[in-house]
């Protein structure tokens, strides 16, 4: 895909040319570039349509000249744009075992989704399987953020008869991995596997912002640990500044057992769907 190159708009026509550059993302991302949104919350609302518009233009700015284009170059973007007071902060993270053109992809997906679930405020987050986008009218503390949160689980039950076993794993694997990944390379990435059976192996997943301190890290990745829902064969916590999952999958069918699709939020609370 082309770099973007938007000459600048008049300050009547910044809204319009908002609508129309996060048209041209949406009409950009193919069948098989669409990913699965996760979640989303919105938070924020502006004093005036004149600080609206202004605000607007520089989030577009910040998404076509930094954060778009860096999509398939790096794991991780943290950038700005603008002056203040409507200056605006923005980062993407792509998940560490994910391509170049995977991340490049979701870089798309939540520039096009941002007109659909945020398009009226001045913060936003977007969870998506590969990626995770913010934007915000305030800098990011690159500490560890407990709002807004998001849980997401299988509705499918491990059988009572196997939970204290596969919780007693689900500990010992997130305790290895929040060790190893707290002190870990750049991106803060980590996987474990461990097979349970004959018939299930569990794979347990965590990934902190990469600007978040060893100590944030680690606290952040208890913290989600310990929300996750043990008791399904799915789940996984999100906050902003980290996340953590598990996955039990039957190893003779080699099949995931792929979450459900979560709610979003307009506002900062934590997401929650239990099935």
């Amino acid at each position: 895909m082309a770099i973007v190159v938007l000459s600048a708009p008049t300050t009547v026509h910044r809204w319009l040319w908002l609508i129309s550059f996060l048209s041209f993302f949406m009409s950009q991302i193919s069948l098989a570039d669409e990913l699965n949104l996760v979640g989303s919350s919105c938070g924020g609302t502006f004093n005036n349509t004149t600080d609206s518009n202004l605000y607007r233009s520089n989030l577009a700015r910040l998404f076509s000249q930094k954060l778009y284009n860096e999509g398939g170059n790096s794991n991780y973007n943290n950038s700005s744009y603008g002056e203040d007071p409507e200056k605006v902060y923005g980062l993407y993270q792509c998940r560490g075992d994910v391509t170049n053109q995977t991340c490049q992809s979701c870089i798309n997906s939540t520039i096009g989704d941002t007109l659909n679930y945020c398009n009226e405020s001045k913060s936003a987050i977007l969870w998506y399987d590969e990626c995770v986008m913010r934007y915000s009218d305030r800098p990011f503390s690159f500490t560890f953020e407990s709002r807004p949160a998001l849980r997401r689980s299988n509705g499918i039950s491990i059988n009572a008869s196997d939970l204290v076993t596969v919780k007693k794993a689900l500990n010992q694997s997130f305790s290895k991995l929040i060790a190893e990944l707290a002190t870990s390379s750049e991106l803060k990435f980590e996987t474990v596997s461990e097979n349970l059976s004959s018939s299930f192996t569990l794979y347990t997943l965590g990934q902190c912002i990469p600007d978040l301190s060893t100590e944030d890290c680690r606290a952040c990745l208890n913290s989600a640990a310990q929300l996750v829902e043990y008791e399904k064969r799915s789940s996984r916590y999100l906050y902003p500044s980290c996340g953590a999952g598990f996955n039990l999958m039957n190893s003779s069918t080699d099949e995931p057992i792929t979450p459900v699709q979560a709610p979003t939020s307009s506002g900062d609370g934590e997401l929650n769907r239990r099935l």
